[in-house]
């Protein structure tokens, strides 16, 4: 007997970190919910090894569907097919990666050239829903969908509060969740910061100082109040010294939680540095004051956290990467030209190959 279910088949199996993943899958997400169906994928989106986790004994078995919970019915290829369908329709969607793409979600949006255009921000591809009620819509070929929700969809106010409504909903289960929520409560008042080094030393990207850190968020923390520090390089103790001796109650957050609540995480269903990072970042999500790392989705899932709770927190990062024509205030930055949106004001200067508008940081249109 065949299913009266309707499916959204993404056959192209992910592999990345944490938070990059994150970002992929939420677009999945809002894509099924908004299309009103079952999200198909050949994996549950397995967590690939960062590049210093040898050096740290770092091991990564939980995969995104043991970590999260998606608002959105999801299956493997394999159950679609047993449970069998008619029709398939493949999807003509261009370009290999959504970030090369707009999503129209309205036909009907207001015909103002110079708003589509900052909107579309030199992108050369339109992504829409067919007109079509086929059993499975389907994005065949190895298509990423790496791209921040609010560059990507085009959207009239009605459809962007259902976008955020879908995005909210997308949490960690509740053991990660509350292992969170006591370790804030426990740390009580305190402000954070996430350092992203890593694979930013093989980019374009202008890596801080460590004392360049320090003499930015010294205008937005004070040195008396509590500092925890999320980095994917807790070890480097002479990268980290300028921040350490300013700010001398400060704890790396990742090794805090595996020597001080070793037998909490004894009981959660997985304990591998994926839960470490994960239980980081909602930890850091909560400091009085937060400056991450531009370029960094695990910076960005923090924001997002951050804005969600009270929208109108600064988007604040640590350092500025670029030369004097971007600026930035008390780790705030600071528009340079004109533009509908916020990514045309800012204008980072990037190659257009990185496409890095789609996930170099959150957006205050996420929430405005």
């Amino acid at each position: 007997m065949m299913a009266s279910e309707k499916y959204l088949v993404f056959p192209h199996a992910l592999s990345s970190g944490l938070m990059n993943m994150l970002m992929e899958i939420e677009l999945r997400v809002v894509l099924a919910c908004l299309s009103n169906r079952t999200l198909v994928s050949v994996n549950k989106y397995p967590c690939f090894p960062q590049p210093d986790d040898h050096l740290y004994g770092r091991y990564r078995a939980a995969a995104m569907l043991d970590l999260f919970d998606f608002p959105v019915k999801h299956i493997s290829m394999t159950k679609m097919y047993k449970r069998g369908f008619k029709s398939l329709y493949s999807l003509p969607w261009q370009g290999e990666c959504a970030s090369e793409a707009v999503f129209r979600l309205s036909s009907d949006w207001p015909d103002d050239k110079k708003i589509l255009d900052d909107f579309y921000d030199g992108r050369k591809f339109t992504w829409q829903f067919p007109q079509n009620d086929d059993d499975v819509w389907a994005l065949l070929g190895p298509r990423r969908t790496f791209c921040n929700s609010t560059y990507f969809f085009l959207a009239d106010t009605k459809q962007k509060d259902k976008i955020k409504n879908i995005i909210s909903l997308i949490q960690p289960k509740l053991p990660y969740l509350n292992l969170a929520k006591k370790i804030v409560k426990d740390l009580g008042c305190f402000n954070s910061i996430h350092v992203r080094l890593g694979d930013f030393k093989h980019w374009w990207v202008k890596t801080p100082s460590g004392v360049e850190i320090a003499n930015n968020i010294a205008s937005v923390m004070k040195n008396d109040t509590p500092l925890v520090i999320c980095t994917d390089n807790s070890h480097d103790s002479a990268y980290f010294s300028p921040i350490t001796q300013y700010y001398s109650d400060s704890i790396f957050i990742d090794e805090y939680i595996q020597n001080e609540y070793k037998k909490e995480l004894s009981q959660l269903p997985f304990s591998d540095a994926s839960v470490i990072a994960l239980i980081s970042s909602l930890v850091a999500s909560h400091g009085e004051v937060f400056t991450g790392s531009i370029y960094s989705t695990f910076t960005s899932a923090i924001h997002r956290r951050r804005l969600l709770r009270d929208p109108d927190l600064p988007i604040l990062f640590s350092s500025n990467p670029f030369d004097d024509r971007i600026k930035m205030e008390n780790c705030e930055f600071k528009s340079t030209d004109t533009g509908s949106f916020s990514w045309n004001r800012l204008a980072f200067p990037n190659p257009e190959t990185a496409r890095a508008n789609a996930w170099l940081r959150e957006w205050p249109e996420t929430v405005s």
